[in-house]
């Protein structure tokens, strides 16, 4: 097997274990007592919520990373060579605003 198809495997075990893992123990808690159709939540609760979600993911993500770090990627600088070998590395950006706006349309 060479590195390449290895890589890709590996990738792909990746994102099923974080979906695996972000899947975990997620269920929707009912909003209103009892599942009343007409029920509101005030705003501030609904940002709770918001937060409360986002936290929590965020922490999931972390165990995530930190378990495929401790796994698979301890001493091969796994990350710095997956960011310095982008798809989209060789796509020249523009600098600022009036190069921005400067630039031709290639796409027809």
């Amino acid at each position: 097997m060479d590195s390449k198809q290895s890589s890709w495997k590996g990738s792909l075990l990746l994102l099923l274990v974080l979906n695996l893992l972000l899947c975990k123990n997620v269920a929707a808690s009912p909003a209103c007592a009892g599942g009343a159709a007409n029920c509101r939540l005030s705003l501030q609760d609904l940002f709770t919520r918001a937060v409360a979600l986002s936290d929590n993911i965020y922490k999931v993500a972390e165990d995530a990373f930190r378990d495929f770090q401790k796994t698979y990627a301890t001493g091969q600088e796994f990350i710095s060579r997956a960011i310095n070998s982008c798809h989209t590395s060789v796509i020249p950006t523009p600098a600022d605003k009036d190069q921005a706006l400067n630039t031709k349309e290639c796409v027809r």
